[in-house]
Formats: structure tokens, C-alpha cells, sequence
């Protein structure tokens, strides 16, 4: 069980059995208690986005079709081998092209808040655009 504390204005999530902080954990009470209830976003953890590939992300807005991806930077961590990083690459655009935004962020990004930054900004520019019709007025240039 994961006991959360204050850490620099955001919850901490750290195992209760290591010390360390949990990633997901971390992800999760950033998305609960850190997005503004106006955008009225519902995340999913361990989304399965395209059956029958088991592939999942970390976490989903399935109305908004944002997905936020945690990488592991550990040497054991798939993401760091070259195969690891190959079928990343084949999941991420297939996420594309099924019309998902992925964001992907690191440690260092989750717990500077970055992550929660990007997401916020992600969430109100998807709002605001319906796929096929027009970009988002914040990237209408013309």
C-alpha cells in the first residue's frame, strides 16, 4: 500500500514497503487532485487502446483520446533496450493514427510537474478541436 505525502506543492506517492516513489502512484494522484475540475477529465489506468494487441496505456482520457505514457528510466527497463524502444515506436503510432495524443514523460517531468502542465495544456486544446474538422484556434495561423 502507497501512503502519499506533500513534496514541493504535489502529492508524493511512495511505496510503503520500499520508501520509493512510485511512478504510476504519483501519475495518478497528479491527475485526480492536480487537474482543474472545470475540464472535467476521467482518466483510466491500464487502458487497452487496440484490441487484439495488448497494448495499454499507463493512463487514458478515453473522451479527449489523450494518453500519458510513464517511462521507466532504470537500465532494466524495456524502454531502454533497442527492441524495448522499436516496439515503442510501433505502439506509439499506432496510437496516432487511431487519432490518440500520447504524451510521454520521465521521472524528472512527473515530479516537477512538467507532466501535469502538459496534460492541463493537451486537455484544453483537444477541447476545443474535433478531429477532421479544424486545428485548434490557439495553431489556426490563417
Amino acid at each position: 500500500m502507497a501512503k502519499r505525502r506533500r513534496s514541493r506543492g504535489l502529492i508524493s506517492a511512495r511505496n510503503a514497503r520500499t520508501g520509493k516513489r512510485d511512478l504510476e502512484l504519483e501519475a495518478a494522484a497528479q491527475l485526480q487532485y492536480g487537474m482543474p475540475a472545470a475540464l472535467g477529465c476521467t482518466w483510466t489506468r491500464e487502458h487497452r487502446f487496440a484490441p487484439p494487441r495488448r497494448w495499454r496505456f499507463d493512463f487514458a482520457e478515453l473522451d479527449l483520446r489523450i494518453a500519458l505514457e510513464i517511462e521507466g528510466q532504470s537500465p532494466q527497463s524495456r524502454h531502454m533496450t533497442f527492441d524495448g524502444y522499436r516496439k515503442d515506436i510501433e505502439k506509439y503510432n499506432c496510437a496516432a493514427i487511431l487519432g490518440w495524443l500520447v504524451i510521454r514523460a520521465t521521472a524528472d517531468e512527473l515530479f516537477s510537474g512538467i507532466m501535469l502542465a502538459w496534460v492541463i495544456e493537451a486537455a484544453e486544446a483537444r477541447q476545443e478541436w474535433t478531429p477532421g474538422l479544424k486545428f485548434p484556434r490557439s495553431l489556426n495561423t490563417g
